[in-house]
């Protein structure tokens, strides 16, 4: 298994709407200077919140699918898609395919959180495509007992989010504490954002707003040591295709 773990306090930061929404990025951008790249086709992932409401401008996108998911509160959402806002409450979902361009809004409400997540279903093909837009509301995920912990799937069997990355599957867990065993499968990568809690991962200690990601390794060992959250994001290890992320180098 090799493990690596990026602690909150390592994450790069960023700000929007003159810091009225701050973020760290478990995966950022190259010029972001975090230690944590893209991870096969998980190309980024952004912990964002504002505590007093705030809007992200308009800006655009080509290629990538872009999940949105609400931790907390509301956010609205404009793409040139709709050409109108939308509201996203939370526990629900936004998926943007890019495709050849789009450009998109969001404002987050006081007090909201989300992540942000870009992954790479082949930027060669999608950038070619029109660009497409699916809302998911809360009540489209339900939440399962699997060998005693709450799962819910939001992406991937059972899951109700159509992604054209293949193979990619989104999911959260509750854990109550003692010895976990989480499943990736063979031949594939496993990132892990903690939400809540305290856990190891591994031999790794995490703590609320850790990140953690495995390879090579069809499963994970996870010892929870107070009541924790976990959002999981697992893809294959080696793509049938060369990723944006592989192309830069």
């Amino acid at each position: 298994m090799r493990l690596t773990v990026t602690p909150h306090r390592d994450q790069p930061e960023g700000a929007f709407d003159n810091g009225a929404i701050l973020e760290r990025k478990p995966i950022g951008f190259p010029q972001d200077g975090g230690a944590q790249r893209a991870v096969s086709t998980l190309f980024y992932w952004a912990h964002a919140w504002s505590p007093r409401g705030g809007l992200i401008d308009l800006h655009p996108h080509q290629g990538f699918e872009i999940l949105t998911f609400v931790l907390r509160g509301s956010i609205q959402h404009y793409d040139t898609a709709s050409e109108r806002w939308r509201p996203i409450v939370e526990g629900g979902v936004q998926v943007i395919r890019a495709g050849r361009g789009i450009s998109h809004a969001e404002r987050l409400a006081p007090g909201a959180a989300i992540f942000q997540i870009w992954v790479d279903p082949d930027l060669r093909r999608t950038s070619k495509q029109p660009p497409s837009y699916t809302d998911y509301p809360p009540e489209r995920f339900g939440v399962t007992l699997d060998r005693g912990r709450m799962v819910k799937t939001y992406a991937g069997p059972d899951g109700a989010i159509e992604l054209d990355t293949p193979g990619l599957a989104v999911r959260e867990y509750w854990l109550e504490p003692g010895a976990h065993e989480l499943g990736p499968g063979a031949d594939r990568a496993f990132a892990a954002f903690l939400r809540d809690g305290d856990a190891m991962v591994g031999d790794a200690s995490l703590a609320r707003g850790d990140f953690a990601v495995v390879r090579e390794a069809a499963s994970v060992p996870v010892h929870v040591l107070t009541p924790s959250r976990l959002f999981v994001v697992t893809c294959p290890e080696t793509p049938a295709y060369r990723t944006f992320a592989s192309l830069r180098g």
